[in-house]
């Protein structure tokens, strides 16, 4: 259990860690910052700063991400815990990147999203990008889409979503592949004239039902 900043141990110290507790208020979490943690198991990232990527890269053992009012610069797709079943606090964050947000969270099954300020992102893409065993997003239609313009494989590899509702505003954005492999995906609201560049938009996925869109 650690209370410090990583920078602080040793590679052999960091492999012995399965917690980390609250103490990167205003810190910036960059590039590979707990990536030796190999052991750990519960972290609370609360108020830090995540810019970078990797940070989590092979804590497989880590099932409880704390993340209160986090800010997002960027992070790329290999940031998140893949194995982590919770993550508390995400409707918190002031997001100024979201691309590959939530990407490879595989074992969340549902996360609310409604709360997040998205209004200065042009891209959402990857954002979730295969989050395999998602079942549900809260919130999607309650963003500020005005700025963004992809949408890229937005939703791609989520085999277990069944509905998703947009609100599109502003500028045209690119859906490429955004929900490709998307097995289940019954419903899609929201879709509208805001929609450019469909290339495999639906591609091994299997939609019932659009709304306010023909394709």
């Amino acid at each position: 259990e650690i209370n410090t900043s990583p920078s602080n141990l040793t590679t052999e110290n960091r492999s012995c860690v399965t917690k980390v507790l609250k103490c990167y208020k205003g810190k910036t979490l960059g590039t590979n910052v707990f990536r030796e943690f190999v052991n750990l198991e519960y972290a609370d990232i609360s108020d830090c700063i995540l810019d970078g990527g990797y940070q989590f890269y092979g804590s497989n053992r880590l099932t409880t991400l704390i993340a209160y009012n986090v800010t997002v610069n960027w992070v790329n797709n290999s940031w998140s815990p893949k194995n982590a079943t919770s993550l508390i606090g995400a409707n918190t964050w002031k997001v100024n990147s979201a691309s590959c947000l939530f990407a490879n969270f595989n074992k969340l099954k549902t996360i609310d999203v409604s709360g997040i300020d998205i209004s200065k992102c042009t891209s959402l893409e990857q954002t979730f990008y295969m989050t395999s065993s998602l079942e549900e997003i809260i919130g999607i239609e309650n963003w500020d889409t005005s700025n963004v313009t992809t949408f890229d494989q937005f939703i791609m590899g989520c085999p277990y979503i069944t509905t998703i509702r947009f609100n599109l505003t502003g500028k045209l954005k690119t859906f490429s592949q955004a929900f490709r492999s998307c097995s289940k995906l019954d419903s899609v609201y929201g879709l509208n004239d805001r929609v450019s560049n469909c290339y495999q938009i639906f591609a091994f996925s299997s939609v019932n039902y659009l709304d306010s869109y023909d394709l």
